[in-house]
Order: C-alpha cells, then structure tokens, then sequence
C-alpha cells in the first residue's frame, strides 16, 4: 500500500520509546505519561489519557502528570479523554460507541468487546482502524515503547495485557495496515508454538519470577508492620510468598526446567491460587481507602475554598490550621492508600503470570524426521 498515513503510537517502556524520534511517521499519539517521561519528543498530535480524572489528578499517581494536563503542557495537540473533562484544555471525548461496533457481535455474544480492551494501547490501535474503515488510510501504525513484560522497561504495563493487544495486531493486519514493531521491543519477539519448542518454564523465568517475588515480600513485610490491619492482611500474604520463594529455590537447586507430572506443581499453583485471592481482597481494600480518602480531602479542599493546585502547592510545613491539617491527613491517607494499591497490584499481576506459568508447562517437543526405510531390524538409523 503505498497511499496513506502512518501512524506512530509511543508508550513509556525505555527500550524502544526513544526510538520514536527517528520515525517517519504522520501522526504521533502517547499514552498517558509518555510526554511527561520524554519531553524531548519534537511534537505530540493527540496524547490518550484514558483513565478516570478522579484517579489520575490523585498525587499518589503522578505528582506532575495532572498538573501538566491541567496547564495544556501535554505536548500534544488534543487528548482524548473518558468522557468530558473540562480542565484539561483541548480534551476530546473519546469515541468509545464506535469503537465498541469494531467486535463483530452475535446473538450469543452481544457485548464481546468488554473483553477486547486491555489497555491504553488497545484504544489506539482500534482508532487507527476506526480513522481507516472512515475513509483516512492508514497504511501502516508504528509501535514504541511497549513491552507488556512486568517489570522490565516499566511498570505501568503488564503481561496480561498482550492477549487483547494482538487482537487489535491482527486487526489492523486484516485491514491490510502494516504494523512495526522495533526489534528493541520484547512484543518483536517470540517462539512460534510446536515449531520452535513449547511452552515451558526456563530456568530464567524462575530468576525472574525469584527476584519479583523477593521484592514483593519486602513490600509485604513493610506493610505488615505499619498497622494492626496491614498485620492481619499482610502477615499471611508474607507467609504465601515465602514459601513460594521455597520451592523456586528447591526447583532451581534440582535444575528443573521441565516440572510436568512434579506433585509439587499442584502444590505450587494451589499456592498462587490462594496468593491471587488474597492480594485482589487487598487491592481493592486499598482501592476503596485511596477513593474515601480522596473524597474526603476533596471535600475539606472545598470547605476552605481553595482549588486543587492551590493545596498541592501549599507549605504544610511549620504551624497550619486545624482546617489545612485536615487537607493534609486525607491526602497522605490517600496516597498511601494510592501507593499500597499499586504495589498490591503489582503483586497480583505476578500471581496472575505464576499461575499462568503453572498452566503452561509441557515438554518441549522435538521432531526428528526419520522414515521406515531409514532404519534396520533392531530399529537403528541407516547412514548413507
């Protein structure tokens, strides 16, 4: 297709999200923080933030990411929003009706499109196709800075998230929209399944899924000791992932890389089931917290007549009044509140890929062409 724009969408992963200054392209969208991460960036012509205002104007999710949007220093020319959001100039209500009418339907499945958006990325690609189907050529969309691999180049985007983007991949290749993935990127790579192997569990993946681990008990230990509360939550958490560490080390002392038909496999993915359990009670505990507390300190904001960006940036440090104290305790409350969600999250994505891991396992298949008059009576290969 030599007609057509080209669209290039740039995410915050640093393994490839520079690499958009070398594009060519017509159109240049980010996501979320992209501009707030790589100002440098020549020119944005529409940034994605679609997220709940109510959740990304909290400190506790950037401490510059509102006030950029809020002041238009987003980089871009417009950003598309979920729904109106007045405050940030040149918003754009993102077209979700239309978007949705992409999913082919049917009388069994009459809304499968709530299982084909995964992320900000998602929303993208589907507009490409949408601006595509309406006339606007796109010949081809250019992918930058995604890896969709928690906790390699970023940590804002996770694994799970690649099923509904392929999706969205294969659309726009059903469209006949080329779509470039640089070679820096993890979503560049990967093994076709039964021809180059199957899946299984490498002994690096254990490293890797070792050390998330170890880092998420250190977050647990510290949350367990802030309060009676976070004791009896995370205590047992701490307990879960302990062990897990425990039969990753006697996995990785014995070399296992094929665990099929091991009893300690149930026991492990049992393991995981329960962590999954607890730490989505615990994230939404969380979740619940930062949004009470968020309400509350937008309650007491009001009450003293202020804006928001007049009590972000207010010094509380030194003698305060008893009505800016308030200000101050449900904003801490709420950012921590805001910080142990995303760390419980976190968490939880790593279960989520554990037990995916656990599901997966299966010899590696080998295929030797060998055919009947290629060996003699005892079954042995014949040599030229």
């Amino acid at each position: 297709m030599d007609k057509g724009i080209t669209i290039a969408i740039v995410g915050r992963a640093e393994s490839s999200n520079k690499l958009v200054n070398e594009s060519k392209a017509d159109l240049i969208w980010g996501i979320g923080g992209a501009y707030d991460d790589q100002p440098d960036v020549p020119h944005f012509d529409a940034l994605f933030e679609i997220h709940p205002p109510e959740m990304i104007s909290q400190p506790a999710y950037s401490t510059i990411h509102w006030g950029n949007l809020t002041a238009g220093e987003y980089g871009a020319d417009k950003c598309y929003t979920m729904g109106d959001v007045p405050e940030i100039p040149d918003y754009r209500p993102y077209e979700i009706e239309p978007i949705k009418g992409l999913v082919p339907s049917s009388k069994r499945m009459p809304d499968p499109w709530k299982t084909m958006f995964g992320s900000s990325l998602d929303y993208c690609m589907a507009l490409a196709l949408l601006m595509h189907k309406r006339g606007e050529i796109v010949k081809c969309v250019e992918i930058y800075g995604f890896d969709m691999d928690e906790g390699k180049n970023t940590d804002t985007e996770y694994r799970y998230q690649r099923p509904t983007f392929r999706y969205w991949h294969g659309r726009l290749h059903g469209a006949d929209i080329e779509v470039y993935i640089p070679d820096e990127s993890s979503l560049a790579h990967g093994q076709m399944y039964a021809w180059e192997g199957g899946q299984i569990v490498t002994l690096e993946m254990m490293k890797k899924v070792e050390e998330s681990l170890i880092g998420q008990r250190f977050v647990l230990k510290r949350n367990a000791e802030r309060t009676a509360d976070g004791k009896m939550i995370a205590g047992p958490l701490y307990w879960r992932v302990n062990s897990a560490l425990f039969y990753l080390a006697k996995w990785k002392k014995e070399n296992a890389i094929d665990l099929t038909g091991k009893g300690d496999l149930v026991f492990f993915r049992s393991l995981f089931d329960q962590i999954i359990s607890a730490f989505e009670n615990e994230r939404d505990r969380h979740l619940a917290m930062k949004n009470s507390w968020g309400g509350k300190m937008n309650e007491r904001i009001n009450k003293a007549g202020l804006t928001l960006d007049e009590a972000r940036s207010f010094d509380y440090a030194g003698d305060i009044s008893e009505e800016m104290k308030a200000i101050e305790e449900a904003g801490d409350s709420a950012q921590r509140h805001g910080q142990m969600f995303y760390e419980t999250d976190g968490g939880l994505q790593l279960a989520y890929h554990m037990l995916a891991l656990c599901d997966n396992i299966a010899k590696p298949l080998v295929i030797k062409k060998v055919t009947s008059h290629q060996l003699d009576d005892d079954g042995k290969e014949i040599k030229e």
